[in-house]
């Protein structure tokens, strides 16, 4: 077996022959003498690999902290981030079938449909929700629905249990039943009051006026709720301070306006 030796005064490693053991050698560096004994060299390889061992254990260590970090970096900072993004997103795209459904009904009928519907003395029956479900699929819950009766009918009522899905904001915690998805009703606005209907002309000019938004205030999907709030439905801040809204050009709020500034788009101009 080899022997390993170190001198002690100028700090040279080397080897030499076992057949050395016992015996003194001088440094061929400084010319310092070297004493000779396998079983001090045997003690101090095994320090010097037990060392090594406990170096890459450390490192070990050290690449294992890092990773738990960057893996509950992840979860816990990123992943909640992209969460919120994914909910933000399918918000819209809800908002969006939503307004495409209102778009066909106009082909259909040449107009948006009216806010709410009303009977022969002028109280709200059903709301614009109701009047679109063909344009969504949701033809079957539709052709369920006695329209000449108010929505919360005894028949209707049951109707309204049933959760519609793009009335449905995927971050709202509220029964499935309900709905934040609103209209601003006024007479400047594209859903006049009283259960009338905007033409075709005048949705072509509305251009960046709001057409659909998500509102902090919440019903039924069935019900005419705007017939009691009209313009003073307030947004949504459910996503942050950049509302979900859909304009009368299909758009979205990509340019991310405040509450404040949307609350200029609500009439038309």
């Amino acid at each position: 077996m080899p022997i390993v030796y170190c001198c002690s005064r100028c700090g040279v490693e080397g080897t030499s022959g076992d057949e050395l053991d016992g015996k003194t050698i001088t440094c061929g560096a400084c010319g310092s003498h070297i004493a000779l004994n396998v079983a001090q060299a045997s003690r101090a390889q095994v320090r010097q690999s037990q060392s090594s061992v406990s170096t890459v254990w450390k490192v070990l260590g050290v690449l294992a902290a890092i990773t738990l970090a960057g893996f509950a970096f992840l979860v816990f900072v990123v992943g909640p981030q992209v969460r919120k993004s994914a909910r933000h997103a399918t918000c819209t795209n809800n908002l969006k079938i939503v307004a495409l459904g209102m778009l066909n009904y106009e082909v259909v009928y040449g107009t948006l449909p009216p806010a709410y519907t009303v009977d022969k003395q002028g109280n709200p029956l059903h709301s614009w929700r109701t009047l679109i479900l063909p344009y969504i699929e949701q033809q079957d819950v539709y052709d369920r629905i006695r329209l000449n009766e108010p929505w919360d009918s005894p028949h209707n009522a049951q109707i309204a249990e049933i959760p519609i899905v793009f009335f449905d904001c995927p971050s709202s915690t509220e029964d499935p039943t309900k709905t934040n998805y609103m209209v601003f009703v006024g007479e400047r606005t594209p859903f006049p009051p009283r259960g009338q209907q905007t033409s075709t002309h005048d949705l072509r000019a509305a251009g960046q006026t709001i057409l659909v938004f998500e509102a902090a205030e919440n019903c039924n999907w069935m019900e005419p709720k705007e017939a009691d709030h009209g313009k003073r439905l307030t947004f949504s801040k459910r996503h942050g301070e950049e509302p979900v809204v859909v304009f009368c050009d299909f758009g979205a709020n990509k340019k991310g306006l405040s509450a404040e500034e949307l609350g200029k788009r609500i009439e038309v101009k």
